[in-house]
């Protein structure tokens, strides 16, 4: 396990090396996002989430947000990058997006 896609591809080389490409197979080796996603991936029903989920990156989030929010903030960066910090905060701390910063945990 690594936390770039690079040291992991690294890693994957240096395995196949050493203990020979047949004897590597099987072997998961990757990063800690790609293992988190498979985990939810497998997991998806025990987690309360839809077989369809899907993650969003950053261009992504910056792309819904300005539909949300069209004709309220019009292309303000630093206050839409604000929110998204905002709502990864709320994420981080296992609130849910109606309670926001009022404190509704989950």
């Amino acid at each position: 396990m690594t936390f770039t896609n690079k040291a992991a591809r690294e890693m994957k080389e240096r395995v196949g090396q050493t203990l020979g490409r047949k004897e590597a197979r099987g072997l998961m080796i990757s990063t800690f996002h790609t293992l988190g996603l498979d985990i939810i991936k497998r997991e998806y029903a025990a987690l309360g989430m839809k077989s369809n989920f899907s993650l969003f990156d950053d261009t992504d989030q910056v792309a819904l947000l300005k539909e949300l929010t069209e004709g309220l903030i019009e292309d303000d960066k630093v206050l839409l990058q604000q929110l998204i910090s905002t709502i990864s905060n709320w994420k981080n701390d296992l609130k849910n997006a109606c309670a926001g910063g009022g404190g509704g945990e989950r």
